[in-house]
């Protein structure tokens, strides 16, 4: 099966005030579903409400610098693809960009090619290392889900209280141990509910089995 059979329409974020350069941008970008902000406070307001597959940023921006909002995005998702697209074009500007961990740093103009092609790439290795992660990601749930086997049985997994418990400590761990194993969060919201849901359904069916 491939990525592309199980991951829906990408959604980017690019940083770009002016309407006839988002029009380009999101021409160029015509596969994904593009969202654009303003500044660094619209992003990071937006990233706190949905996940993205990658970032198109700019260095110099109203209210903040570009490296300065990189080093948020990589607190927040530390393998996601960040690409600046920015008139600094001063090595000096290239170098802070990268050492805030920026994925790849254009100097404009950029052509519609280069910038898809880049991104096509980046969210293609970022899917590769996701996917190596969600190993990770399911036997964190299942040491979860043993640890508390002996509280769910006692209840017979009727204490509601006790469930939702498990699912927040679960999602925890099993972010951490994705993120860890370089996974990026995009792929741990997709893959969230089905991992969690399949590693409950595998508990209920070994306790029906030993029962």
């Amino acid at each position: 099966m491939k990525m592309t059979d199980v991951i829906p329409r990408r959604a980017v974020l690019c940083i770009e005030r002016e309407s006839a350069a988002r029009a380009a941008v999101g021409l160029a970008l015509g596969d994904y579903d593009v969202v654009f902000t303003s500044d660094a406070f619209e992003t990071i307001r937006s990233m706190n409400v949905r996940a993205f597959d990658a970032f198109v940023i700019d260095f110099w921006l109203p209210d903040w610098s570009g490296p300065q909002l990189c080093r948020s995005i990589r607190e927040l998702d530390p393998h996601c693809p960040v690409i600046f697209r920015s008139a600094a074009g001063a090595d000096l500007c290239r170098q802070r960009a990268l050492r805030a961990g920026a994925s790849m740093y254009f100097v404009k103009p950029v052509s519609s090619e280069a910038l898809s092609a880049t991104l096509a790439d980046l969210i293609g290795r970022a899917d590769a290392a996701s996917l190596r992660a969600k190993a990770s990601m399911e036997r964190a749930v299942q040491a979860e889900l043993a640890r508390w086997q002996p509280r769910l049985s006692a209840s017979r997994g009727r204490d509601e209280a006790s469930m939702q418990s498990l699912e927040r400590t679960a999602r925890s761990r099993a972010h951490e141990a994705f993120v860890s194993a370089g996974g990026t969060r995009a792929h741990f919201e997709r893959w969230w509910p089905h991992v969690m849901g399949s590693a409950r359904a595998n508990n209920r069916a070994a306790a029906a089995s030993s029962g």
